[in-house]
């Protein structure tokens, strides 16, 4: 699995994401050659949360597709379906994720817990299904 990271060509992109439609088209031609299949997207809310606004809502392609949204200082994944339970779009995704060599199993948010402490590492909180 590999990401590839992409110009943020919305008007606003301080407020609003969109794919560099040029980047994108470029993916999709990959895969048609042989390249691996795109199973989704991610992007950043900077001073928000890590859930899907309504403007990603209305952007997103209810085909199954994965959508990481992340923040300064957590992550959540998401699944782009028709009548999801966000905005009508969106379904929560459980995931796995391995910290140090551990893989913990039916992860939902990843969460930083920053300290003042410069010494100190910052360490990552893991929040599960229930």
């Amino acid at each position: 699995m590999m990401s590839r990271p992409t110009n943020n060509v919305a008007a606003d992109p301080t407020r609003f994401f969109e794919i560099d439609p040029v980047a994108l088209i470029a993916a999709h031609r990959a895969v048609r050659e042989g390249g691996q299949a795109i199973i989704g997207h991610y992007h950043s809310h900077p001073s928000g949360d890590p859930d899907p606004s309504r403007a990603d809502a209305a952007d997103a392609v209810p085909d199954g597709s994965l959508w990481l949204i992340v923040t300064r200082a957590r992550a959540r994944l998401w699944r782009a379906v028709p009548h999801g339970g966000v905005h009508g779009r969106f379904d929560a995704v459980a995931f796995d994720c391995i910290t140090g060599n551990r893989l913990e199993s039916g992860v939902r948010t990843v969460s930083l817990a920053r300290n003042n402490d410069p010494l100190r590492a910052e360490s990552w909180s893991l929040t599960f299904d229930d």
